[in-house]
């Protein structure tokens, strides 16, 4: 009776291996096969059926659900010395075969048109919150204001969803509280889309003050922990420069002391940053992400197990709504 356990433990372990144990080799391999086959066919339909990944997922856990009592019946009534496979060597030998399967394919998941993600920490409240699951839509070529999903260039392995605040060539100036962009259109494009009292002149060029804001009341500045980020870059920065900045001293006599940090944007890069400011490990931190980094873009929010509320939850990208005539193309 505890070998039937062992099946179902190492079926739980390794997609197969239950199968595999009590010697039904075909199965192993035709449930391996269907169940990576179900998933790649569902990413792929995802782009035109809404919920198809949730409809697969459901299939997939009643498969396994199957395939549970599949093993439990099938287990050989015969003595159990006699399980052909049941050597740990055996099994050992189809747990690496479905890891070098796993390192084979991770590439091609890796480019599935749509992929799963779930939002882990608090960095994009109030637009995403933790624990939301999602989908994403693969595409490299972002505008500013697109909540996109990327590899940390630090730890690639790592994806992280943020905001897209600026593309190649913007120039960002960040002070505690604010941020300040220089438009790589220039200065009559600024005047042109942003009013007056969002604009301030800087160094003899015009720069926008918190353009993501401005018609977007997600975006926020609240420290959790009392210690804003630009209290973090002053000790802890290598990715943007320390400056005094004249026209954002505030006049309290400390006109020799860092009160900004400034960086431009690199080359087929982007500048990311999450909308609760102040909580957010981001492009402040470890500086522009290169395009090959970039997985795509949110489709929507599908559910959160804490909330009911965010169930089918479209993200919306009109964070510029005042001046722009189109939902993404924001400086396109």
């Amino acid at each position: 009776m505890k070998n039937k356990f062992i099946a179902i433990v190492l079926h739980l372990l390794c997609l197969g291996a239950g199968y595999f144990y009590i010697g039904q080799i075909k199965k192993a391999f035709l449930f391996v096969l269907t169940v990576v086959l179900l998933v790649i066919i569902g990413f792929y339909l995802e782009l035109y059926i809404d919920f198809m990944i949730l409809f697969v997922e459901f299939i997939v856990i009643v498969l396994f659900l199957y395939s549970f009592v599949d093993i439990w019946k099938s287990f050989p009534i015969s003595d159990e010395k006699d399980l052909k496979y049941s050597q740990w060597y055996y099994v050992l030998g189809f747990m690496l075969l479905w890891s070098m399967f796993q390192f084979f394919i991770s590439n091609k998941l890796d480019n599935l048109p749509t992929r799963n993600f779930v939002v882990p920490v608090s960095s994009m409240n109030n637009t995403l919150f933790k624990g939301d699951w999602l989908t994403g839509i693969k595409n490299d070529e972002l505008h500013r204001g697109d909540i996109a999903i990327f590899r940390n260039p630090i730890t690639p392995d790592l994806y992280l969803v943020k905001r897209v605040v600026a593309i190649e060539d913007d120039e960002i100036i960040y002070q505690d509280k604010k941020l300040f962009i220089h438009f790589s259109e220039g200065d009559d494009y600024i005047k042109k889309h942003f009013s007056a009292n969002s604009i301030q002149k800087i160094k003899n060029r015009l720069w926008v003050k918190n353009p993501y804001q401005l018609s977007n009341p997600n975006i926020i500045y609240k420290s959790s922990n009392h210690k804003g980020i630009f209290e973090y870059l002053l000790y802890h920065n290598d990715y943007m420069k320390g400056l005094h900045l004249e026209e954002l001293s505030s006049g309290d006599g400390s006109e020799k002391k860092i009160n900004a940090f400034y960086t431009k944007v690199a080359k087929n890069s982007f500048f990311m940053m999450g909308d609760n400011r102040d909580n957010s490990r981001d492009s402040l931190l470890f500086g522009s992400v290169p395009k090959e980094y970039v997985y795509g873009i949110v489709k929507k929010v599908y559910f959160n197990y804490k909330s009911w509320s965010r169930f089918n939850i479209e993200v919306d990208y009109k964070v510029l709504s005042s001046f722009c005539k189109f939902q993404r193309a924001f400086c396109s």
